[in-house]
């Protein structure tokens, strides 16, 4: 039954305790979407100082729009009267670019230089950016700049759509080949969940060579029972184990990636 039929047709306790619990379903949401956000903020910052970096060297900050660095000083010295001098980072440091003066590096470039920055298979980069500022607009409106509405089923549906395109637009190869993997792996043996689950929460990350030699077989065949003469070289291994350690670190109960396991 849904919470509305089990607490809000009741009398004044019950729902008062309903929107105690509303509340809190509402901050996991929050919690959950302002994570996600900011994984993609900082992945972003990281691509971005990396790419400039690795081509102008010691003039990279030179190479980021005049505007961005503009809100950069002006961000750092409200920074520093609050703080003061000593407490707060150097100028120039990625991490006093906002979410849209990242947009503006990344528009900045040409398309090979945005191609190479991203990793891109293709250079689509309008689509991209048009999904981006989708994502952006619902973390201004409802995250940076909270608003005394509750975000709707209908906009969180929305930003998982565009968070969902963005490996779409870019890498599509290699989002289809994590679409095939995450399929194999949701009709594994029980066995194989519980080992990959236990290597992780013992370990903080998938490291066991049980796991490994599993991870190994195209097929994903518990060790013992993988025929297969041509197995999976170290690398991609290593790439089985990056995207399942990213789906336990989001999915820490197992219920999405997992779900058929679960039985949800």
């Amino acid at each position: 039954m849904s919470i509305k039929a089990n607490h809000l047709d009741g009398d004044e306790d019950s729902r008062n305790a309903s929107s105690l619990l509303l509340g809190m379903l509402e901050g996991i949401r929050i919690l959950f979407i302002g994570e996600l956000l900011r994984d993609i903020e900082l992945d972003l910052k990281r691509r971005v100082e990396r790419y400039l970096r690795k081509t102008h060297a010691d003039q990279w900050w030179a190479h980021i729009p005049r505007d961005a660095r503009r809100n950069v000083v002006v961000r750092r010295r409200w920074s520093a009267h609050q703080l003061g001098d000593r407490r707060i980072l150097a100028e120039h440091d990625i991490s006093w670019l906002s979410m849209g003066d990242v947009l503006r590096v990344l528009a900045a470039l040409s398309p090979s230089e945005w191609q190479h920055c991203l990793d891109s298979e293709n250079r689509r980069r309008g689509e991209f950016h048009r999904t981006l500022h989708r994502v952006k607009a619902y973390r201004d409106y409802h995250l940076a700049h909270p608003k005394p509405r509750r975000a709707t089923v209908k906009e969180q549906a929305q930003l998982c759509t565009a968070v969902m395109r963005l490996p779409l637009v870019i890498r599509p190869a290699e989002w289809s080949e994590v679409d095939e993997f995450l399929g194999k792996v949701a009709t594994i043996t029980p066995w194989s969940i519980d080992d990959i689950q236990a290597d992780a929460w013992q370990y903080s990350e998938l490291k066991s060579e049980r796991v490994r030699r599993w991870l190994a077989c195209p097929d994903l065949e518990p060790p013992e029972l993988c025929g297969h003469m041509r197995r999976l070289d170290l690398h991609r291994v290593r790439w089985r184990q990056q995207i399942l350690q990213q789906c336990i670190n989001a999915d820490p109960g197992g219920r999405v990636f997992f779900k058929d396991r679960q039985g949800t």
